[in-house]
């Protein structure tokens, strides 16, 4: 019998070698297809770990780059990944020992030196520095080529967990200083189980598999992805029944609806990480009184908007982040009072209302909210105009505090709740524009709580302050929707809502 099986073994290796079929474990012998071709709905504005905020760039990143550590489990723990082995040496500093088998894709070797150099990088980047300002870049060393200590400002109880996420990816500083920082976010270096070939802006990015990846277990059975933007929801729902591209993000709830029953698809609809809504910058007149912005979110009647706009694939948001987040306090929606709106608007001086206007990307789930928004403020006098802009001109104008109103597309990829809500700092380089000392000081206090049960009590009185401060409309909670051909096995879709391990799955011909 034994004999039968070995024969029957070789028989499919060598009709795999001679045909083009890859014998892949847990499924039946198939032809690998060489491209995967993922839809995505904004053109990134960066390829480079350490400069990023978009779910795209992660989404991208990720096949790019690679971590010290990643989350093994949704319980905490996290396993070794570029770094071998790691200890904390104090409160302040944390040991990581480096594999000694791992190189970028320019074939230098990854050091130590090259993760001080990300740490340092990262500190000092428009997009995430505010992540990283926990960081001690002054006093972040390669202690020999193997052997890297990252330093942090205080103690800094989440830092496994920031190190983990898609920011934390390392970068090659010989090829970050040689190229400029502009030319490395277009065309990165990185370790990861993809390198990049090529970038055709508004059009696609196209990546190559990088068969000398570290870990030959993890090297994926495709060559290629191509990463087709298609901003038009509508478009790329077609795009997938026509079999244009394999798997498509950010599909309308009325698209996946239809898409479901297509039995050439697949779909996933799941609790994430992410939650959606408007920012209020009240550091402008017209907002800067607490009785306005109050009258902007009782004038919202949010159940109603996310009904609307996300049907069974999203939940009205009864808090400030993501309830799959640590420590979340549920607190709203806020209650929907159009009555008590005017009321609070007429005691501000604006009994016949007031003109204002949003600036938000061209996201069409966002656009509806807005549009549903624009309608009800209307009935209290709240006269809105929405910009629809290119997602670059929105950021750039957050960070120059023009903006008065816009959206919020927030996914915390670290499950932590300082990581939330950092958007509250201070020193936090977008829309909401705020300067208070006491969501500073308890933001510091969470981060440097290792206490579970302290942190938590921190994080929900920190919570508490800012829904009464009415900076921010917390809308809806969406699921992680994802659509893709049945020719793709094995694929799981984390929390975050993009892929992590490129290797996990198989597309088949």
């Amino acid at each position: 019998m034994k004999k039968i099986l070995s024969l029957i073994l070789t028989l499919a290796m060598v009709l795999g070698l001679l045909g083009g079929i890859t014998c892949v474990a847990g499924a039946k012998d198939k032809e690998v297809k060489d491209i995967l071709v993922i839809g995505i709905n904004s053109n990134p504005q960066s390829l480079s770990m350490s400069d990023t905020k978009m779910q795209n760039e992660m989404l991208i990143g990720n096949a790019l780059f690679d971590t010290l550590i990643y989350p093994a489990d949704e319980n905490g723990e996290f396993a070794p990944r570029l770094a071998a082995s790691w200890e904390w040496e104090d409160g302040t500093h944390l040991i990581f020992h480096l594999r000694d088998d791992v190189y970028f894709h320019n074939g230098e070797k990854m050091t130590a030196e090259d993760v001080a150099f990300t740490v340092k990088t990262s500190c000092e980047t428009l997009n995430n520095r505010s992540f990283f300002s926990a960081f001690d870049a002054e006093n972040t060393e390669a202690i020999d080529e193997t052997t890297v200590r990252i330093a942090f400002q205080y103690e800094f109880a989440p830092a496994l967990a920031y190190l983990s996420s898609s920011r934390g990816g390392i970068i090659c500083k010989s090829a970050y200083e040689e190229m400029g920082a502009d030319a490395y976010n277009l065309a990165p270096v990185g370790t990861g189980q993809f390198k990049f070939v090529s970038w055709t802006q508004g059009d696609s990015i196209e990546l190559e598999r990088n068969d000398e990846y570290w870990n030959k277990d993890k090297i994926p059975s495709y060559s290629h992805i191509r990463y087709r933007i298609i901003t038009e929801n509508s478009v790329r729902a077609m795009e997938i029944e026509a079999g244009g591209i394999d798997m498509a993000y950010n599909i309308s709830s009325n698209d996946f609806e239809r898409l479901s029953a297509n039995p050439n698809l697949m779909t996933i609809a799941e609790e994430g990480l992410s939650h959606q809504g408007f920012q209020l910058n009240s550091s402008v007149p017209e907002l800067s009184d607490i009785r306005v912005r109050e009258a902007l979110c009782i004038s919202l009647d949010t159940p109603s908007i996310v009904a609307a706009v996300y049907g069974q694939y999203g939940t009205a948001a009864t808090g400030l982040f993501s309830n799959n987040v640590f420590a979340f306090d549920e607190l709203g929606p806020y209650e929907y009072n159009p009555e008590r709106a005017k009321e609070l608007l007429a005691e501000a001086g604006y009994e016949d209302g007031f003109d204002i206007t949003m600036s938000i990307a061209d996201i069409t789930n966002l656009v509806k909210m807005a549009e549903i928004a624009q309608q009800q403020w209307a009935q209290v006098g709240i006269n809105l105009t929405i910009n629809i802009m290119e997602q670059v001109a929105v950021t750039e104008q957050n960070a120059t505090g023009q903006t008065r109103i816009t959206t919020t597309d927030y996914t915390t990829s670290t499950a932590d709740p300082g990581h939330a809500l950092q958007i509250y700092r201070s020193t936090w380089n977008g829309a909401l524009q705020l300067k208070d000392d006491y969501i500073d000081e308890m933001l510091d206090k969470g981060l440097q709580e290792f206490d579970t049960d302290k942190r938590a009590e921190i994080y929900k009185e920190l919570q508490e302050y800012i829904w009464n401060y009415y900076t921010c409309i917390p809308l809806v909670f969406p699921k992680n929707m994802l659509v893709y051909s049945t020719d793709i096995e094995n694929l799981v879709l984390p929390k975050s809502g993009y892929i992590l391990d490129y290797s996990s799955f198989d597309i088949y011909a």
